[in-house]
C-alpha cells in the first residue's frame, strides 16, 4: 500500500485494501471510507455551529454540508473526503479543548489531525500548525503534563515520518 506517488492517499489506501480483503473488490468497498467520513465531517459541522442562533446555524450547516465541490469529495476513492472529516473533526476538538483543557480533547484534537494528514499529505502545514498551537497553549496554561508531551512527541514524529514519505516522493519526481 505504500506506493510511489504523491497520489496515494495513505489512510485512504489502507481503509480501502482492508475493505476489499474483507469484502471483494467493488467500487463499495473502495469508496466506503470516505462515504462514512461524511457522517463524521457533518456530525463536526454541526457541532461547530451549535450555538450559532438558529437561522445561522441552518444556514451554515446547509451551506457546509452540501457545497457540491466538497460534497463529491465524500463520493471518491481518494483519500480527501478522509482529509477534509478529520481536519472538521480537529478544528472542533481543539475548540472544546480551549475551552476545557481536558486531555480527552487534547488527545482527539492531535489524533484527527494525524489522521488527516494521513488522508492527504497536503495537509502537513496544518498538522505542524496545530502541534505549535496546542504546544504554546499548554506552555502558556503551564498546564504540559508528560503524557501530553508524550503525544505531542508522537505527533512530531508521525509529522516527520509523514515529511520523510513526500521529500523521497518529490526527490523521485511524483
Amino acid at each position: 500500500f505504500l506506493a510511489k506517488s504523491a497520489n496515494n492517499h495513505l489512510l485512504n489506501t489502507i481503509l480501502a485494501s482492508s475493505l476489499i480483503s474483507a469484502f471483494g473488490e467493488s467500487l463499495v468497498a473502495l469508496r466506503l471510507p470516505n462515504v462514512l467520513s461524511f457522517l463524521l465531517f457533518a456530525y463536526s459541522i454541526w457541532k461547530l455551529l451549535e450555538y450559532q442562533p438558529k437561522l445561522q446555524k441552518w444556514l451554515g450547516l446547509l451551506t457546509l454540508l452540501f457545497c457540491l465541490n466538497v460534497f463529491e469529495y465524500f463520493g471518491l476513492a481518494r483519500g480527501y473526503g478522509l482529509s477534509f472529516a478529520f481536519l472538521s473533526f480537529h478544528i472542533y476538538a481543539i475548540s472544546r479543548f480551549q475551552k476545557s483543557y481536558s486531555f480527552r480533547w487534547f488527545l482527539l484534537s492531535m489524533v484527527s489531525i494525524v489522521l488527516a494528514a494521513l488522508s492527504s499529505f497536503v495537509l502537513l502545514p496544518q498538522l505542524l500548525i496545530s502541534m505549535v498551537f496546542v504546544l504554546l497553549i499548554l506552555l502558556m496554561q503551564k498546564r504540559l503534563k508528560p503524557i501530553e508531551g508524550l503525544v505531542l512527541l508522537m505527533s512530531v514524529g508521525a509529522f516527520v515520518w509523514m515529511l520523510i514519505i513526500t521529500l523521497k516522493l518529490n526527490a523521485s519526481g511524483e
